[in-house]
């Protein structure tokens, strides 16, 4: 492991909160790496803002399906922090995944 690769990852290990959390975050990070949705901090906001949506719907498509989420409510989970414990992620990412499935956006 390089000293830089090292330094990230204790950079981003110290802003893990949660199992939860973490979860959510490296699922995060695989979806920029899956959708090659990569930018530089240089680039405009609207596309770093296109690629961050692009790595969050990749990782609540993986963790939280929209089929296994129909069931779940239909089985009377139908609070988001129950729905998050039931699923093991944030109730921030829940919210997320509602609004994507039910409004086709990311605005919790």
């Amino acid at each position: 492991m390089t000293i830089i690769s090292r330094l990230l990852l204790e950079k981003i290990s110290r802003r893990i909160t949660s199992a939860a959390d973490e979860k959510i975050k490296l699922a995060h990070e695989l979806g920029h790496c899956i959708t090659g949705a990569f930018y530089s901090i240089d680039f405009p906001f609207d596309i770093r803002q296109r690629h961050e949506n692009r790595a969050d719907k990749w990782a609540i498509k993986r963790l939280v399906p929209e089929k296994e989420l129909e069931k779940a409510v239909a089985d009377g989970y139908t609070e988001i922090w129950a729905l998050a414990d039931f699923f093991g992620v944030t109730e921030d990412l829940m919210r997320r995944a509602v609004s994507w499935y039910k409004f086709g956006n990311l605005e919790s």
